[in-house]
């Protein structure tokens, strides 16, 4: 008897789940010390502007909505300025996001469905084709907008006053936008399924007063940002970055020619078959006429609208993906409960099968991420980081950054012209532009010549102590502006010296090299990226 007692703890869904958890934490904190790629150096080097008092969009130029500028910012404050604690972030949104979706589990009264969502989205969302031990916007966006949904849920299925939890579910929502725009998706969500759920119930009176006060909720953070943003000058540029630039650079692509690249997903399937196969299960049970039209509404209006928060800009990278893994998770773990409930439970074997079904899906699972992700477990960080980014130079960047760090002092800027915004945060130095990415520059969007002579404007009056130069992907689509920033490199550069080179992965396995005080050759066809250090004059 007390074994079958021990056997019934050991595999229950809520064990399982525990023992998922621990895995998968135990899988960040391993990988915490990997480098930052630029997403995460952007986000990182923001953060350190606030931190010495600056101001997004004035400091540093982005059509991204600063949330996440301001979030890593709160974790550098609490515990210092590292690598480790930005992925501690990244531990920090997982975790709330998986607490989210188990309670979003529990609303529907079933447990199992919680702990097998919670822990389908604790596989899914560390997944290494999905990029998900990288701490990018998309796990915060995640972590509120999941918030949201508990909070809308909550407001539409209470009897009594719900003036709050959908106060505080326009809240959540709103807050999820301020992290990445793509969260409005997720409002888009909350306020279709408001109206037809309630419009079918002839609810109009309560339909009318959730949907003021929903708007009111999401309207808070959003007006509190633009009021700081006004209060700080910085209001006209936060407006043009987010709206006019986003707008030309939405344009530079067409969908038409892109679809093609939304067939990356398959690379998602693979990190965990087992979850999608119950998630693509989970969705055509939905066609079930007898499933009440509540809860149809509600898995499909969420997968549709997460999956389409990918697709604005037509770049879909793999971590944008991301932002719809919840409701994979979410319908995974529903349809793994109901298969249990539609076994009969008359017959002594069948109800054993009913109790162990839903653990044994959990175990399937995670054997199938365990197998897909092996190289988390045991592979070296550099062929980690290999597989997701191929030849980048992420490695050589943190050896740049700290070594600009021990050689520079501490109001020296930085300048550079490329796509590596996570020197600046390892080298603890200033950027001489707000532009961290030259790709703004390159693009042929009509705003791309403004932006390039503020950027040269900025350097020359700045006059960074080191210089860097990168020729990754340069993104030579508009040949005007790349005319006008070859001829003021000329002359720019001049006043510097050469001090190191990163050459390519393929011919050179030990890239970065640092160039001696007599050295002048090197090998120009196979160069990453140029440093450079200003020149010391004779008076000085």
């Amino acid at each position: 008897m007390r074994n079958r007692r021990l056997s019934d703890v050991l595999l229950h869904p809520a064990f399982l789940f525990g023992v998922t958890l621990l895995l998968c934490m135990l899988i960040r904190i391993r990988l915490a010390d990997l480098p930052l790629e630029r997403d995460e150096g952007e986000y990182a080097c923001a953060a350190q502007a606030l931190l010495r008092g600056g101001t997004p969009f004035l400091d540093v130029y982005n059509m991204k909505f600063p949330g996440v500028y301001y979030m890593y910012a709160l974790f550098f404050g609490l515990f210092g300025q590292s690598v480790v604690v930005i992925r501690f972030a990244l531990i920090c949104v997982n975790l709330l996001s998986t607490f989210w979706i188990v309670k979003i589990g529990r609303l529907y009264k079933d447990t199992n469905m919680g702990w097998l969502a919670g822990g389908f989205y604790l596989m899914l969302s560390l997944g290494r084709n999905g990029q998900g031990m990288i701490a990018n916007a998309e796990h915060f966006v995640v972590a509120f907008a999941l918030g949201g949904v508990f909070f809308l849920l909550k407001a539409i299925n209470s009897e009594r006053s719900s003036t709050l939890p959908i106060l505080l579910s326009g809240v959540f929502f709103s807050t999820g936008i301020l992290m990445k725009q793509h969260g409005a998706f997720y409002v888009l969500f909350a306020y279709v399924y408001m109206l037809i759920f309630l419009s079918r119930r002839r609810q109009l009176n309560r339909l009318f007063g959730l949907l003021v006060t929903f708007s009111l909720g999401v309207a808070i953070p959003l007006s509190l940002l633009c009021l700081y943003l006004f209060f700080r000058s910085a209001f006209p540029n936060f407006f043009f970055y987010t709206v006019d630039y986003a707008k030309a650079y939405t344009h530079t692509r067409h969908f038409s020619t892109h679809i093609h690249e939304i067939s990356y997903i398959h690379f998602l399937i693979e990190d965990n078959l087992v979850i999608w196969i119950l998630g693509v299960l989970g969705l055509l049970w939905l066609l079930n006429f007898w499933i009440p039209l509540r809860r149809r509404f509600f898995f499909l209006f969420l997968f549709l609208f997460t999956l389409s928060a990918t697709v604005p800009g037509y770049y879909f990278r793999p971590h944008y993906f991301q932002l719809f893994l919840p409701s994979v998770a979410i319908i995974a773990g529903w349809f793994g409960a109901i298969l249990s409930e539609k076994l009969p439970d008359k017959i002594e074997s069948v109800r054993s099968l009913r109790f162990y079904l839903p653990s044994a899906l959990l175990i399937l699972a995670l054997c199938s991420f365990t197998i897909s992700n092996r190289t988390l477990f045991t592979g070296h960080r550099q062929n980690i980081f290999n597989h997701l980014y191929g030849g980048e130079v992420f490695f050589e960047t943190r050896q740049i950054g700290e070594w600009i760090k021990e050689h520079t002092k501490p109001d020296d800027k930085i300048g550079m012209f490329g796509g590596e915004p996570e020197i600046f945060f390892y080298a603890r130095r200033r950027p001489a532009s707000g532009y961290m990415y030259h790709y703004l520059l390159m693009e042929p969007q009509p705003y791309a010549e403004f932006m390039t002579r503020h950027f040269m404007e900025e350097m020359e009056k700045n006059q960074p102590e080191i210089f860097i130069e990168s020729n990754i992907e340069k993104e030579e689509n508009n040949p005007v502006t790349y005319a006008i920033v070859q001829n003021w490199l000329r002359t720019f550069k001049q006043d510097y010296v050469l001090i190191g080179v990163v050459y390519d992965q393929t011919h050179f396995p030990n890239r970065l090299h640092w160039l001696s005080s007599f050295e002048t050759s090197y090998d120009a066809d196979h160069i990453m990226m140029y440093i450079y250090r200003k020149m010391k004059r004779t008076s000085e």
